[in-house]
């Protein structure tokens, strides 16, 4: 088990992004959560958020961080772009530290609606049931509650029923990775946070 920081965009992205990660890497995750609007005195923009962001888990003795954010109606790749300034502009002054990082187009909810065969697992709905592909649907997040209201699945919250599809996420049925932008987070979560899963093999 592996000790990371995770900063997103709210409590979707704190149930889900760890799961995600564990099944990417194939280990535990123990995880600190933080919200990017919490990440008080980090000053204005994602750079610099990040670059806070990556202080404070060398602090809290973190080995890693995991950073995403939603592409949601900004500017094409603007977000994405201010988070490799930040970890580049890090790295420019300190050594290297674990930090993998993603954007969700539009949403989180678009990865997990790309695997069909996790979302009818978590839901249990039957195996014929039409699961949308992420790029058709208006909103991949009402999507989802949808189905989870039609399946009458006891979750407690919508972020512990997004949380139990993450459970069950196969990178290689992602379909449209590279459309939700979740085949370019997977392929920094191996690269920054896998070498820390062969380190303690």
């Amino acid at each position: 088990m592996i000790r990371l920081m995770f900063v997103g965009d709210g409590k979707s992205d704190e149930a889900v992004v760890p799961r995600l990660v564990e099944r990417i890497l194939g280990t535990g995750v123990a995880e600190d959560a933080r919200g990017w609007a919490r990440l008080h005195g980090s000053g204005r923009g994602y750079h610099k958020k990040l670059r806070f962001a990556i202080l404070a888990a060398k602090d809290s003795g973190a080995a890693g961080v995991v950073a995403t954010i939603d592409r949601d109606r900004d500017r094409r790749g603007a977000r994405l772009k201010a988070l490799r300034e930040g970890r580049a502009q890090h790295r420019g002054s300190a050594p290297p530290f674990p930090t993998a990082i993603g954007e969700a187009v539009p949403h989180l909810e678009s990865w997990l609606l790309d695997d069909p065969i996790a979302v009818r697992r978590a839901l249990r709905l039957p195996d014929d049931h039409k699961i949308p592909s992420p790029t058709r649907v208006d909103s991949p997040k009402e999507t989802l509650e949808r189905m989870w209201r039609e399946s009458e699945q006891p979750f407690p919250s919508a972020s512990q029923m997004l949380a139990a599809i993450a459970r069950h996420v196969d990178t290689a049925r992602c379909s449209r990775s590279q459309q939700t932008g979740f085949g370019a987070f997977r392929d920094d979560v191996v690269a920054e946070i896998g070498p820390l899963v062969s380190a303690k093999a």
